[in-house]
């Protein structure tokens, strides 16, 4: 096998592995509130991730955990918070030697449907 080959074939190789790597599913920060709700209170959440050398680790689920935080720290002891509203969501990195380390903050007010 020839030099140009291998390094075509590495090069396909790592193009494909970032790309399948770096992807992560849809998150409804903001959902459609319901008719009828309570306010719970404000709560906020962050959470993070980095990325060494091109390999990401706990970066894509950051968002999720940031939210759930948030959602779990708006609720009250006798009512718990279905979804948030007013929702601002904050990112933040900071560049090492190493990596990119990224971090996400999720601030929110508590709804709880009214039954």
């Amino acid at each position: 096998m020839g030099r140009g080959r291998l390094l075509a074939m590495l090069f396909s190789f790592g193009l494909t592995a970032s790309t399948v790597a770096c992807r992560s599913s849809f998150l409804p920060i903001a959902p459609a509130l319901p008719d009828h709700y309570v306010e719970t209170g404000t709560g906020s959440g962050s959470a993070c991730g980095v990325v060494l050398v091109a390999i990401p680790i706990r970066v894509n689920n950051r968002i999720l955990r940031a939210y759930d935080q948030a959602l779990q720290r708006a609720g009250t002891t006798w009512r718990r918070a279905d979804g948030l509203t007013n929702t601002t969501v904050t990112d933040s990195w900071t560049w090492t030697p190493f990596g990119v380390f990224l971090c996400t903050k999720i601030t929110g007010t508590g709804i709880s449907e009214e039954r």
